[in-house]
Parts: C-alpha cells; sequence; structure tokens
C-alpha cells in the first residue's frame, strides 16, 4: 500500500485514499455487519477488475452476449414438470463464462439489472409461449424469473413486466417472479405495492433461498407471496441416517402450508433428497437430481423425449 502510495502524484494522494477506504468498506460490507477490513493490495486489483467487468458488462446486453438456461421444477408427487426457472448465462467473448455471482450484484447496483431484466423476462416468455403454441409443454406450465429488490423497487417494473406479458402472449398466471428474503425482511411500501399491483395481473411471487440470510417468519406472513423456495443449504443434509435437519425442513413446510403457499426445495441433489421431500410434504423439486439448467433446444428434446413423440405439434 505505501509503495504505490509513494507512486500516486502528491494532490491526488487524498483521492487515492478516500478510493482505498471506500473500497475495504465494500468489502468489509460484503462479509457481513460490523466488521473492519485493512486495504490490500488484493483489494485493488479486485477493484479495477471489478471496474472493467462493469464497463463490459455496459456492452454486453448489445452485443448479445447473455443467454437464457432454464431448469425444469418438478412436482413431488406427479414427477411432472409444471415448471421452468429461466436462469442468465454470460458468455464473454474472452473470459468465457462468467458466473451470475460475479456480475449480478454489479448489475444490480449499477442499475443496469433494469434492460437486462427485461431481455431475460421477453426472451423467456417468449419462448414459453412459443412452446405452448406448438403443443410441446400444455397450458399450465409456469415460467420462474428473478427480480431483485432494486427491479421491485421501480415504479415502471409492472408495466415494463406487462408488457412483456401481452407481446408474447404469455398470460399472467403462467409467470412466477422470484425474489430474496431480504426483500421479505425490508417491508419496503414500493415493493409491496409492485408486488400488489402484479398480484391482481396474476402474477405469483415467490421468496428464493429461504433460510440463507436473515429470515423472519414474522415477515413471511406479512409478505404477500405465494410459494417458498427453501435454500439449497436447508435442502443438502435433508434424508441423512440421523435425520438432523429433517425437523426444520417439516417445520418450514408446514408453515407455509398453513399460510397457503406452496413449498419448492432448491439443490435436489440424491435420489434420498428426493424420497425424503415427498414424505415431508414439499410440493416442487428443482436441482441437478431433477435436471440441469439448458438450452431452450435441450429442453425441448427433453419434453418430446418425455411425452414419447418426436413432434407433438397439431
Amino acid at each position: 500500500m505505501v509503495r504505490w502510495l509513494l507512486s500516486v502524484p502528491g494532490s491526488s494522494v487524498a483521492t487515492a485514499l478516500l478510493r482505498s477506504a471506500d473500497t475495504a468498506m465494500y468489502k468489509a460490507k460484503q462479509r457481513g455487519r460490523g466488521r473492519s477490513e485493512v486495504y490490500t493490495e488484493e483489494m485493488r486489483a479486485a477493484a479495477q477488475n471489478r471496474q472493467r467487468l462493469a464497463a463490459e458488462l455496459e456492452q454486453a446486453l448489445a452485443r448479445g452476449q447473455f443467454r437464457v438456461l432454464y431448469q425444469p421444477i418438478e412436482s413431488a408427487h406427479t414427477q411432472r414438470t409444471v415448471a421452468v426457472e429461466a436462469l442468465l448465462r454470460w458468455e464473454h467473448p474472452t473470459r468465457g463464462n462468467i458466473s451470475p455471482a460475479e456480475f449480478l450484484e454489479l448489475a444490480d447496483e449499477s442499475g443496469l439489472i433494469a434492460p437486462i431484466g427485461d431481455w431475460v423476462l421477453a426472451t423467456a416468455a417468449r419462448d414459453v409461449a412459443g412452446w405452448t403454441a406448438d403443443g410441446i409443454v400444455d397450458g399450465h406450465l409456469a415460467l420462474h424469473v428473478n427480480a431483485s429488490r432494486r427491479q421491485l423497487s421501480d415504479s415502471s417494473f409492472v408495466d415494463r413486466t406487462l408488457a412483456a406479458l401481452t407481446e408474447s402472449g404469455l398470460d399472467g398466471s403462467r409467470l412466477v417472479l422470484e425474489t430474496s428474503e431480504s426483500s421479505l425482511v425490508d417491508n419496503n411500501p414500493s415493493v409491496l405495492r409492485t408486488v400488489g399491483a402484479l398480484n391482481r395481473a396474476g402474477v405469483r411471487i415467490a421468496v428464493d433461498d429461504f433460510g440463507a440470510g436473515q429470515s423472519s417468519l414474522a415477515a413471511l406472513r406479512a409478505f404477500p407471496a405465494d410459494l417458498l423456495k427453501l435454500d439449497g443449504t436447508l435442502v443438502r443434509d435433508v434424508g441423512r441416517t440421523d435425520g438432523a435437519d429433517d425437523p426444520m425442513v417439516r417445520s418450514l413446510i408446514q408453515l407455509a402450508h398453513s399460510l397457503d403457499m406452496v413449498v419448492c426445495a432448491e439443490w435436489v441433489a440424491t435420489e434420498d433428497h428426493v424420497q425424503r421431500l415427498r414424505v415431508l410434504g414439499c410440493d416442487l423439486l428443482q436441482g441437478h437430481r431433477i435436471a440441469e439448467p439448458m438450452t431452450a433446444e435441450r429442453f425441448l428434446e427433453r419434453q418430446r423425449r418425455r411425452t414419447g413423440s418426436a413432434d407433438t405439434r397439431p
């Protein structure tokens, strides 16, 4: 740090110090409340990489570098595919595939999440509506799309969402918007207004990754959600021989059912998970044991194999 500051012109030292302090503060916030961090050269390198990534992210949508994958969600009891979750992927021309964990938070902070999210919804809604029209899926298959707290706080989000549904021809009742449990805990009036307007249009709301953060059972009761997605950290040990995590998962499923919410388990990775979650009363299953995220083309192939027909169009 000292060697680096010695290379900075005198008039810029104060600015450099403030920038460094800001970087350290950002790192502290990432790791939780009430923490302090000492600025390091690694932080500076990470901050520079983040700035480059932010600049490239602005151009990624216009340059067609994003794509949507679909992960099937099955009924725990009928094994039928009842929904697909649209998952964003960034295929960078030089960096290769960039994990969503590396850029979604950046997109949200910069405000780029709005146009990127609109593109994901429009693309996925168009695909699902097309599959329905071609007879590949029935008219009840739901589409799950992620929506951040920032998106739900945007006063124009409802109009943009309904416009995308109208343009694609997809009914609002087939859309499920997934948001984090932080949206639930904050009790933000803007978010609640947005959710209320979407509910009136038939759009359902899911609380995603429940159990991974500051879960609030009281807030869950007040938040107008239709579906609860159990975080994979709760699911991964379900079915162990000692049954240690089963009581917690069972209690959450029962609580959600008492609130008229459907329960979906994420990270379903083994047949033991499938069998035990079914016994515990879970409604929906999602994870690699069910199906990995796949392109639209692979999803169509999967549907045709499962229906035993090469072409289900009339």
